[in-house]
C-alpha cells in the first residue's frame, strides 16, 4: 500500500520533549494515513466519523464516533477514515519510557477498543488545554496516566461486570509473563490456557487485537529494554535472560519496537539517570 497522508484540515498539539503528546485532528472524507511503525502507546478517541486500522499481522481494528482505540508499540499501521463524512479524533501518544511497568503490562493485557466515556473526554480535554506549548513531563505525564487508566476502566465496564477478559486469555498471559526466558511456543501457551491453539488465536485477536506470539515477543523486548536501562548486564546476557536466542534477534526487535539499538537505548537512559524499573 502506498504511503500517504492527505486532507488534514485542522490539528492541535500539546507536546513534551521525548514524544509524550496530546493532539486533535480533523480528516476530510476519504483520507488515508500510513503505513507507519507505532513506537508509542496511543489512544485514538473518535469524536466524529470512523476509522479502520490495518495491522501488519493481518488484524483490523475499527472504531466509530463514540469509541476509543488502543494501539500498542512495535507494529506497522495503516489508517483509513470514513469516505462519506469528516473524521475528528483526539489522541494521546505515550512513549513506553513514560509509562510505569504495571501500566504497560495492563495495557498489553487489555482490550483494544472501549466506549468513549465522559471520563475519557474530560481528561483528554485537560491535556489539550495546555495551549499547544511544549510542556514539562511533570505536567502532562500525570494526565497521560490518568487517560490510560480511564480507558482501562471504560474497557472493563464494556466487557463484563468484573472487567476481566476470558479466563483462557488470563491464563495464557500469566503463562507468557512467567516464562519469558523459556523457549515456549503457541502449543505450550494454548495448553496452559486450556484451549486449542486455533481457539486461543481467535480469542486473542477478538479481545486483544493481536496474536499470543506477538504479545510474547513484545513482552520479551520490553523486559530486555528494562534490563538495559536498569542493570549493567551485557547485551548478550540480557538477550538470553529475556528469551532471545541471539543478541542479533534481540537487537532487531528492540529497534523495531523502540527505534534504537541496545547501546543507544542504554546510553539514553543512563544519561538521564532515570532507569525504568524491570518488568515483574
Amino acid at each position: 500500500m502506498a504511503a500517504k497522508r492527505k486532507n488534514v484540515s485542522e490539528m492541535n498539539l500539546t507536546v513534551v520533549a521525548g514524544g509524550l503528546m496530546f493532539g486533535r485532528v480533523t480528516y476530510a472524507p476519504g483520507s488515508r494515513f500510513g503505513p507507519r511503525v507505532q513506537t508509542h502507546y496511543q489512544l485514538v478517541l473518535m469524536e466524529e466519523g470512523a476509522a479502520q486500522v490495518q495491522l501488519a499481522d493481518g488484524a483490523t481494528l475499527t472504531a466509530a464516533a463514540g469509541e476509543a482505540l488502543l494501539l500498542l508499540p512495535g507494529g506497522e499501521e495503516y489508517f483509513e477514515f470514513s469516505d462519506s463524512v469528516r473524521t475528528v479524533h483526539s489522541w494521546l501518544h505515550l512513549p513506553p519510557e513514560f509509562a510505569p511497568a504495571d501500566l504497560r503490562q495492563r495495557l498489553h493485557r487489555g482490550p483494544r477498543r472501549a466506549p468513549l466515556t465522559r471520563g475519557l473526554r474530560a481528561v483528554v480535554r485537560a491535556g489539550l488545554a495546555q495551549n499547544g506549548r511544549l510542556q514539562e513531563a511533570a505536567i502532562l505525564a500525570p494526565l497521560a496516566h490518568a487517560l490510560m487508566e480511564a480507558y482501562l476502566t471504560a474497557a472493563a465496564g464494556a466487557r463484563d461486570p468484573e472487567g476481566h477478559p476470558p479466563p483462557a486469555i488470563e491464563r495464557a498471559v500469566d503463562f507468557i509473563e512467567n516464562h519469558l526466558a523459556a523457549p515456549i511456543h503457541l502449543p505450550e501457551i494454548a495448553t496452559a490456557a486450556g484451549v486449542s491453539p486455533q481457539h486461543l488465536m481467535r480469542l486473542f485477536r477478538s479481545h486483544l487485537g493481536h496474536s499470543p506470539m506477538r504479545l510474547l515477543w513484545k513482552l520479551r523486548t520490553e523486559r530486555g529494554a528494562d534490563l538495559l536501562a536498569g542493570t549493567g548486564l551485557s547485551v548478550t546476557e540480557i538477550a538470553r535472560a529475556s528469551g532471545f536466542a541471539s543478541q542479533a534477534h534481540f537487537s532487531r526487535c528492540l529497534r523495531r519496537q523502540y527505534g534504537q539499538s541496545p547501546l543507544e537505548w542504554r546510553r539514553h537512559w543512563w544519561r538521564r539517570r532515570e532507569p525504568i524499573p524491570p518488568s515483574p
